[in-house]
């Protein structure tokens, strides 16, 4: 009924239908399972990136073209800064936070689900979502790219107009008509748009794989500081109470009688003052 009243084309009911299923299943999770806190942080930082962009969008038909540029720039450079900021938070909740209460097994009557394979789960949904929304991304500015170069060559042609152009050639043809060198060059650029891709993919690998070890690198460092000042805190706290110290005349009384003798001299030897010598 929602897209029927909203009046939705067909070629937008599919997108519309998959945004609204996955909603409703990750909340419906959060609610169930008592993650509501991490639910609640990972929707404010989605839905204030989807405001700016409905904003820039409504700015666009209002004909504020100057401002739109800048607000579409700055929803895109926040859009991957918040898939990798959920990503973070949800590794730092589901891996090591509640990993220091985790029980055995869940209890619904307490409702608490902190179990090692349920955390797990968690976190590779919100992960695969994360990295399905990234792919979107990626893929809607590509076409964008696509629609901007086939305008700009349809200008081209239509400002060149008049002169009768020979009929297209294939580009093997065309290729087979250069040099054996210029073919190889050719036939690199045609084939350039997926190494392009391909590149773009290793890149986002890559920083997700940098950003992984810098979050383990201090993780690391913050369990090594909380070692550290526990075994501080046990040292100072002192396992071992020290006995009191004892006086020196019931340190002479447990040595025998000879050696009481000698140790007595040697006691009060410093309290003899030594002759001033002329």
């Amino acid at each position: 009924p929602e897209l029927y009243f909203q009046k939705v084309k067909r070629d937008e009911m599919g997108a519309r239908i998959t945004y609204a299923t996955l909603y409703g299943i990750f909340f419906t999770a959060a609610y169930a399972l008592n993650f509501t806190r991490i639910a609640i942080c990972l929707s404010i930082l989605h839905y204030s990136v989807e405001a700016l962009f409905h904003l820039s969008r409504l700015l666009y038909f209002a004909d504020k073209l100057q401002i739109v540029n800048y607000s579409f720039k700055l929803w895109n450079v926040l859009f991957v800064l918040v898939r990798l900021g959920s990503i973070t938070l949800s590794v730092l909740t589901f891996w090591y936070g509640l990993a220091t209460h985790q029980t055995t097994q869940f209890n619904v009557a307490e409702g608490n689900f902190n179990t090692q394979i349920i955390r797990i789960n968690c976190l590779a949904a919100v992960c695969l979502l994360e990295a399905w929304m990234m792919w979107n991304f990626i893929n809607f500015h590509l076409r964008r790219m696509r629609e901007k170069a086939a305008e700009a060559a349809a200008l081209r042609k239509k400002s060149a107009g008049g002169v009768r152009k020979k009929p297209k050639k294939t580009e093997k043809e065309d290729v087979s008509e250069l040099p054996e060198v210029d073919q190889n060059t050719n036939k690199g650029l045609i084939h350039r748009p997926n190494k392009a891709i391909n590149c773009l993919a290793a890149v986002c690998l890559l920083e997700a794989w940098m950003m992984w070890n810098f979050i383990n690198f201090h993780l690391r460092r913050m369990r090594e500081k909380a070692a550290e000042a526990a075994a501080l805190r046990k040292k100072s706290a002192g396992g071992v109470r020290k006995k009191p110290k004892k006086t020196e005349k019931e340190d002479v009384s447990e040595l025998p009688e000879v050696d009481q003798n000698t140790n007595k001299g040697l006691i009060h030897r410093p309290n003899k003052a030594s002759p001033k010598v002329k």
